[in-house]
């Protein structure tokens, strides 16, 4: 004789679970905290000095070169920015549309990556865009931008 495993509740059982759960949920008040009017300074004396330090965050972003369509420039999420072949040297995919970035992927010593979305080869960007065990590479290079003009880094 076949013996079910698995028990199931009956219709009538669970409508009335959810009907006492309900009458819980209406009984519970929350006490919300009152907010302070008036918020501190942020930018008092002390820290005017330090507003230069601070880190600012952008969204990593993958854009055709304005002055070489055949490159592309990546820009990571700390600012730093690179350019490097638009076309993967596997298939030929475009990395504007299909790249992927990966900023924490690897340990710091290897650094950032990009990586082809078709195929799945990563190239390393701190490293001249080398990918596939060193056989092949985008020429990756970090762009350093100084007094409005841009200078690539070699």
């Amino acid at each position: 004789m076949f013996v079910p495993t698995i028990k199931y509740k009956r219709v009538s059982e669970q409508t009335k679970e959810k009907e006492n759960k309900e009458v819980e949920i209406k009984r519970v008040e929350l006490e919300v905290p009152k907010a302070d009017p008036e918020p501190e300074n942020v930018l008092d004396s002390e820290n005017k000095e330090s507003l230069d330090e601070v880190l600012v965050v952008v969204e990593p972003s993958i854009e055709v070169d304005p002055i070489d369509k055949e490159r592309i420039v990546i820009t990571l999420s700390t600012g730093k920015q690179y350019k490097a072949d638009r076309y993967c040297p596997h298939a030929g995919a475009d990395l504007s549309f299909h790249g992927i970035i990966g900023e924490d992927d690897y340990p710091p010593e290897i650094g950032p990556i990009l990586t082809c979305g078709i195929h799945y080869w990563e190239f390393v960007l701190d490293r001249q865009g080398v990918g596939h065990n060193g056989m092949v590479s985008i020429e990756a290079c970090p762009v350093t931008c100084k007094s409005g003009s841009s200078k690539l880094e070699w």
